[in-house]
């Protein structure tokens, strides 16, 4: 709960941050950019943090370890999260209104947010693909590739080739606009992964190179977080209203809904291919697995791609609606 208390306004920053289309894509993509480095941190130092805590010689981490750890990086995000509040400015004020705030009526008009809805749907898609799959990856990197001591390889070159794509998916939302990026990010994915699915699993080298690849175009995310606040800022055009942190609380909804869909069906799916822990797989069981983490993100990546011509609200028509509503708010403190 309080995680979702200090995300929700962090992840709406953004939006009230400026109104100029592209430097939201670049607060946006320098979030990415956090992200994948915060992954390839936690990645290569929680395991020894965890050991060092579980006490002397220990070779498997006990509670106190994974206690201990979550406390050093609850520790540690204290100063990070005091940064952004002190060195981040809001710069886009809502308009005036003299209306009392309605539950119903917010809910009522988030509904009728088309495009807000378009993202709902597009979210708990790509969350669905991403995250079921790294819930169930680590069991087809064991069994299917047959190496434990791969998995840092594999889990790492999705975060380090994603760091290099964030830093130019800027320059690429601003040439191509930011839902045709999106397309292609999540249909290159898709393609990676449905690459991997024919791959044989002798063919490490290939693999490593595709996982690389599908975490390289795994830039969708700020792309949909530029192209929600240009559903905020069409929102408040039509109606007056801007609602930054309840937009992005049904982003985030549709966040965790994703990962609940991907991560429970995927272990799911497993268990009807006849998975057994610790145990020798069966050819069949083998190829059940390589489904369930490259064949069916696949399909689900370009069902997403599909899915997002629905959204019509061009970046040209987004600056318009930007342009209009600072002539409306210049107005307001006119009079």
């Amino acid at each position: 709960m309080l995680y979702t208390l200090v995300n929700i306004p962090y992840g709406a920053l953004a939006s009230v941050m400026t109104e100029d289309a592209e430097q939201r894509n670049q607060i946006n993509a320098s979030r990415n950019v956090g992200m994948n480095v915060g992954i390839l941190i936690v990645n290569g130092i929680t395991a020894n943090i965890m050991l060092f805590f579980s006490g002397k010689g220990a070779e498997v981490a006990n509670g106190n370890g994974y206690f201990m750890t979550a406390l050093v990086y609850a520790i540690i995000s204290i100063p990070c999260f005091l940064a952004v509040f002190f060195t981040s400015k809001e710069q886009v004020v809502p308009e005036v209104t003299k209306e009392k705030f309605s539950l119903t009526a917010t809910i009522s008009g988030l509904v009728k947010n088309k495009n807000l809805m378009i993202l709902l749907v597009i979210m708990i898609l790509q969350m669905a693909a991403w995250m079921g799959r790294i819930g169930v990856v680590i069991y087809y990197i064991m069994y299917c590739l047959g190496s434990f001591t791969l998995i840092p390889v594999i889990m790492l070159a999705p975060s380090v080739c994603g760091i290099v794509s964030s830093l130019l998916v800027p320059k690429v939302m601003s040439k191509l606009g930011k839902r045709v990026t999106l397309q292609i990010a999540v249909t290159c994915q898709g393609l990676a992964l449905l690459a991997m699915y024919f791959t044989p699993f002798d063919n490490l080298t290939l693999i490593i190179i595709e996982s690389g690849l599908v975490g390289f175009f795994n830039v969708s995310f700020p792309c949909s977080l530029s192209l929600l606040g240009d559903a905020i800022d069409y929102n408040e055009y039509k109606t007056g209203i801007r609602n930054d942190g309840i937009a992005y609380a049904t982003y985030g909804l549709a966040q965790k809904l994703g990962n609940a869909i991907g991560a429970s069906v995927g272990v799911l799916l497993l268990a009807a291919f006849g998975y057994v822990a610790n145990a020798q797989q069966t050819p069949e069981t083998l190829h059940g697995i390589n489904m369930v983490v490259n064949l069916m993100p696949a399909i689900i990546f370009f069902l997403t791609a599909i899915f997002a011509f629905t959204w019509r609200l061009k970046d040209s028509e987004a600056d318009e609606v930007r342009a209009k509503l600072h002539e409306r708010k210049s107005k307001e403190n006119i009079e």
